[in-house]
């Protein structure tokens, strides 16, 4: 006759152990939110004239988020570009569902397809004119934008130079789009409520508010100088 042992007692009542994993849910949403909301303070104020990483100044820091925020929000502009705006949408969306639910279903899946969004949006981003006044030497996708950008447009260019970074930029905005709503949880029928509702994902619309940023960044850096 086969031994059976015996079921150790579970430290904590189910219930119990309910509650504090929906409160260290609920903690942690509050925790990112604070995060996102630093993280967005230290990308508006940036400056491309602050001491960071890829600029040495003896000047002082003009980010509101001192040394640190310099730092953080160079790099984010110097890799992202304006496509850093997009970094802190998922995680905003995953830490609603944390404060308001028990957890963030298929999360690794998720915070993948936010990378591949980011890279691609970023790509988008880079495919636009750039203003004269723009403070960076990459385009408005940043270093990473313009090199992912690159990639696709050199294989276009045998099937038509002329639209071949215009056409790759179409792609990434189309493709960025679409993983972007897979990592922030939204099912097509999240996508034709929005549609029924008077929201149209407009590439034109976006690129042109999204040059409004940059025109504001770059006005407010000749302002403080």
């Amino acid at each position: 006759m086969a031994y059976q042992g015996v079921e150790p007692a579970p430290l904590l009542p189910p219930s119990l152990k309910g509650w504090l994993k929906g409160w260290l849910g609920k903690v942690s949403g509050y925790l990112i939110l604070l995060a996102l909301a630093a993280g967005s303070v230290s990308l508006l104020s940036w400056s491309a004239t602050d001491p960071s990483l890829t600029h040495a100044t003896s000047a002082g820091t003009r980010n509101m988020l001192g040394p640190i925020g310099a730092i953080l929000s160079d790099l984010i502009m110097q890799s992202l570009g304006l496509g850093g705006v997009f970094a802190f949408l998922p995680p905003m969306f995953w830490a609603l569902q944390l404060i308001t639910s028990k957890g963030v279903p298929g999360l690794r899946a998720k915070a993948a397809f936010a990378l591949l969004a980011l890279v691609c949006l970023a790509a988008a981003l880079s495919s636009l004119p750039v203003a004269s006044g723009w403070p960076l030497r990459y385009g408005y996708g940043g270093a990473l934008g313009d090199l992912t950008l690159d990639l696709l447009a050199r294989l276009l260019i045998p099937i038509n130079p002329d639209r071949a970074w215009a056409a790759a930029g179409l792609f990434y905005f189309a493709a960025g789009m679409m993983v972007l709503m897979s990592s922030l949880g939204l099912s097509q029928q999240d996508l034709r409520l929005l549609c029924q509702h008077g929201t149209r994902l407009s590439f034109a619309g976006l690129a042109a508010q999204l040059r409004r940023m940059g025109d504001l960044a770059y006005a407010r850096r000749e302002t403080v100088l």
